[in-house]
């Protein structure tokens, strides 16, 4: 592929990501004065950390696909199984640490640095407190953490592996499906 057409693909990620940031933004803004997520709140983050990690593992930016994948995993639970026992500052806690990374990836990429950071430590917190919130026992020692961590690494690296040794037809069928889902801001923009 073209040095323009991967420019292109990354300006348009990074206008995409822009966006998607400054919505969750408000959405955390206005969740903070009312001190709770309404239904709408948790379905627009699931949706946000969703097109998030869709358009990162497109782009393969592995640190913020996963990152944003284990924060679609906990406002999925959230969407789906309503909890009680939701704490209000744990929560948000997790969704300022993984935005922190995420912005922190958007703004090494917008210039024109590589999106290197390490999420381990953030996608284990959001691990444990959705094990928590399922009432599941969060596991002792470093080691496990650690583990569990790493094996979540080798497994979206091999993902970015699998997709690179796909071959171009594969990578192709990517490219086009990223553009038909990016076709309504193209228009927007007149590229």
């Amino acid at each position: 592929m073209s040095g323009s057409a991967n420019d292109s693909m990354l300006e348009m990620f990074l206008f995409e990501m822009s966006s998607l940031i400054d919505q969750l933004d408000e959405i955390l803004l206005t969740s903070e004065k009312n001190q709770a997520l309404t239904e709408d709140d948790v379905n627009e983050i699931f949706r946000i950390m969703h097109t998030i990690k869709g358009s990162a593992a497109m782009m393969m930016f592995d640190g913020i696909t996963e990152a944003a994948h284990f924060m679609e995993e906990l406002f999925f639970f959230l969407r789906e199984k309503n909890p009680v026992n939701v704490d209000y500052s744990t929560l948000t806690d997790r969704v300022l640490e993984a935005m922190d990374f995420i912005k922190g990836e958007f703004t090494k990429l917008s210039n024109n640095e590589e999106a290197d950071g390490d999420c381990t430590a953030i996608v284990q917190k959001i691990k444990n407190y959705l094990s928590e919130l399922k009432g599941e026992s969060v596991g002792g020692g470093a080691a496990e953490t650690s583990g569990g961590a790493v094996a979540a690494t080798e497994s979206a690296g091999d993902s970015a592996a699998a997709a690179a040794a796909a071959g171009p037809t594969t990578q192709w069928a990517a490219l086009l499906s990223f553009q038909s889902l990016t076709l309504p801001f193209q228009k927007r923009l007149k590229l």
